[in-house]
């Protein structure tokens, strides 16, 4: 969002436009969906953090093999007792993404990307995509996991009647349910994960 503000201040480099709007008076905003020049747009893990309900967080690790859009969890919930009413979760939010406002990237049909698999016996991870300033999950995908290497892709496009939802993308984030997991335990590799134009 562009502010418009009179007495305001502009700094600008070889790399950036910095704006001081602190003694201005602000006049209005400009609400425009970023413009894209890339068809391909990595989604980095560099802001990652990981959180958890009612699951100790040795459970579960991510590193970043290679390229920093390549993610593998490593869990162990082979000690793991069913509890069926106990809410409990673990994983990792990715929160150094591309850009905030996706309006372009649903405009434009772009797709979330990236492969994934697993080496032992998990047998599923769960995605989800959050604007946590109005609290909605804009995307929930349950991802059935197996040693052979998958593809996973979701157009945004499909999303053009609710375009605004995605003003304000904070999070992909990567979940695992220990419910879902009981007794099982291994690495979940989910690489080369990209924001690409269909």
């Amino acid at each position: 969002m562009q502010k418009v503000a009179e007495g305001n201040s502009v700094i600008a480099d070889e790399g950036a436009t910095y704006y001081d709007y602190r003694e201005a008076t602000i006049l209005g905003e400009i609400d425009e969906p970023p413009v894209l020049t890339e068809s391909r747009y990595p989604v980095l893990a560099d802001e990652s953090y990981r959180y958890s309900e009612n699951v100790a967080e040795r459970l579960c690790k991510m590193i970043t093999p290679g390229n920093a859009n390549n993610y593998c969890f490593i869990v162990d919930f082979s000690n793991i007792i069913s509890k069926p009413k106990r809410n409990r979760w673990i994983g990792y939010t990715i929160q150094s993404l591309p850009m905030g406002d996706w309006r372009t990237f649903v405009n434009e049909n772009y797709a979330l990307e990236f492969q994934y698999m697993t080496d032992w016996n998990i047998q599923c991870i769960n995605l989800e995509i959050t604007n946590t300033r109005i609290g909605k999950k804009l995307c929930r995908r349950k991802l059935q996991l197996s040693a052979e290497e998958q593809k996973f892709s979701l157009p945004l496009g499909k999303y053009i009647k609710s375009v605004e939802d995605w003003k304000a993308v904070n999070e992909i984030c990567f979940v695992f349910f220990p419910e879902e997991c009981v007794g099982q335990k291994g690495s979940v590799f989910i690489t080369d994960v990209v924001l690409i134009k269909e």
